[in-house]
């Protein structure tokens, strides 16, 4: 699904700008794991290379199943493409398998997931 966006600041400059003026603060903690934002903005870019390298285009729409501290990260990745993250509500999972019409991208995403890949 792509959506067409209005104009206006993509969330991934906010941290780029933290991460340029206090790469060292901390953008994300959990109970194991504290997260810079100097950190947070290197890993969003290599997510953010592979959405695209698999064909995550400005405007898609990326669901996100993930644990907290990963999804915090895709989604700066998502922001970074010029795309619109969700979060899909864990029921949807359980109760039957999403049918994807979207792009091949989204559609191996589905395949990873049904699969535990």
């Amino acid at each position: 699904m792509r959506v067409t966006l209005a104009p206006g600041p993509n969330p991934f400059l906010y941290l780029q700008a933290n991460a340029d003026a206090s790469p060292d603060a901390v953008f994300a903690q959990s109970p194991d794991q504290v997260l810079t934002n100097a950190e947070a903005v290197v890993y969003a870019k290599k997510v953010a290379y592979e959405m695209r390298r698999l064909g995550v285009k400005a405007g898609d729409v990326v669901a996100l199943d993930l644990p907290d501290m990963l999804s915090i990260v895709f989604t700066e990745a998502v922001y970074h493409e010029g795309g619109v993250s969700t979060v899909l509500p864990t029921v949807l999972w359980r109760t039957a398998p999403f049918e994807s019409t979207g792009s091949s991208a989204e559609k191996r995403q589905h395949r990873r997931r049904m699969h535990g890949w």
